[in-house]
């Protein structure tokens, strides 16, 4: 074992080191149209989906940006009525005026709503008014969608490779974004 080794070890000790080698790089032109396959390709097997759990966050972020948007009007109007209506309240029982008085019950009341408006804004919402919050590229696609996607994976199988790996991935469903990836793909491929 040893000689052999020896042996091996002087081979590749004696070995004399390649002629260096001009290595030349010919620029090839590439085609607006490969441009463009490149980069559907790219984006089809670059996709990222998200879960449910994550995107329902990213609405609930949204939501909480609209109403804090329209929080200080909400917030305005509830002081206002609530100032207004201690204000009525207060005449109203030195004046010894009980229509004075019972609408400034009421607008104390009304104030006491609109406080009530805004915390119930503020607090978590259910999934179903978080969808109005989703944009358009992140809507989940109908089943007419995932038929006509099923077909295009059929028919391409490059593309039914990518679609596989989709429905493989996770929590992360299917979105109209998705969808757009495929047309892109398919029109890159047909040179549209």
């Amino acid at each position: 074992m040893a000689v052999e080794a020896s042996y091996w070890m002087d081979r590749v000790k004696s070995a004399k080191p390649a002629e260096k080698r001009h290595h030349t790089v010919a620029l090839v032109s590439v085609s607006q149209d490969s441009r463009d396959l490149i980069s559907a390709r790219t984006a089809l097997y670059a996709r990222e989906g998200i879960c449910q759990d994550a995107l329902y966050e990213l609405a609930a972020e949204r939501r909480k940006a609209a109403a804090r948007a329209r929080l200080p009007g909400r917030a305005l109007l509830a002081a206002g009525l609530l100032s207004g209506g201690v204000m009525l309240c207060v005449s109203g029982s030195t004046l010894a005026s009980l229509p004075m008085l019972i609408s400034g019950f009421v607008a104390v009341l009304a104030s006491m709503m609109v406080a009530c408006v805004i915390l119930a804004s503020r607090m978590s919402p259910q999934v179903g008014e978080l969808a109005k919050y989703l944009r358009a590229d992140e809507a989940p696609v109908s089943a007419d969608d995932i038929a006509a996607l099923s077909r295009a994976g059929l028919a391409d199988p490059e593309l039914g490779l990518a679609i596989t790996k989709w429905w493989k991935d996770g929590g992360a469903a299917i979105r109209k974004r998705d969808l757009a990836l495929v047309q892109a793909f398919q029109d890159a491929k047909l040179g549209r």
